[in-house]
Order: C-alpha cells, then structure tokens, then sequence
C-alpha cells in the first residue's frame, strides 16, 4: 500500500520540476554554475601611491580584457559593492591599478572579471586597506 503514494510524490516532484524548469527559459543551467575564474588580488605602495594587482587565470587566458576594481566603504561587510575604476589585463593576465586609500578610516577594494569565454563572472577576494 506505502508503494503507490512513494510514486505519485516522485511523480509530482518531477513534474514540478519540469513545470519550474520551463517557467524559467527551459532547462538549462543556471549561470552561477558555470565554472569562474581564478583572480588573485595583491595590494603594495611606492611611496605615497597604493597599487592593486593580480592575475586572472587559467593561465594565461585573459590577455588584454576588462577587469574592474569596486570598492565599499563600510569594513563589516554592510554596504555594497559600487564601480571605482576599470582597466585591462596585459599579456600575461596580470593587471595593476592604481588605487585611493584615505588618510584615515579604511576601504575595501575587490575586482570583478567579467563573464567571457565559459567562464561565469568571477571575483578575487576582498582587502581592506589603511594607512598604518
């Protein structure tokens, strides 16, 4: 008797499944499954001047492509992400930017890789940085 009602809800499940499916533009992938690339952030100063840099990987697959720089102002994590400054990846896939740390307080910087080539939007891990 338990056999009947375990096959109507698998057969409801993937009905609803499909149905959900369809309802969102067929039965592909979700973007956020795509695989991302690998992006390193590193932050040095010369003198006076704070730079950004890293590479953006596999390889060297993204020679002379867009990489964007956002920053948040606020160091918990509550505010969002906003533009602060774009540029391009050399023929390595490294990239260095120069930066606006303040005199007091902190920011946070991260960079963005747009999605290209298979790849899903990817992002490099977030830095706050100060002066000391």
């Amino acid at each position: 008797m338990g056999e009947p009602t375990v096959k109507r809800v698998i057969s409801f499940a993937v009905a609803f499944a499909t149905v959900f499916a369809v309802l969102l533009g067929g039965a592909t992938a979700p973007a956020s499954a795509a695989t991302t690339r690998p992006v390193t952030f590193d932050a040095f100063n010369i003198g006076d001047t704070v730079y950004v840099k890293g590479h953006v990987g596999p390889n060297n697959t993204y020679k002379f492509k867009k990489v964007i720089i956002q920053k948040r102002k606020c160091a918990d994590g509550s505010c969002k992400w906003v533009f602060y400054k774009d540029g391009k990846t050399n023929g390595k896939s490294n990239y260095r930017l120069r930066v606006f740390v303040p005199q007091r307080g902190k920011v946070t910087y991260r960079t963005k890789v747009p999605a290209s080539g298979g790849y899903a939007t990817s992002y490099s891990g977030a830095h706050t940085l100060s002066w000391q």
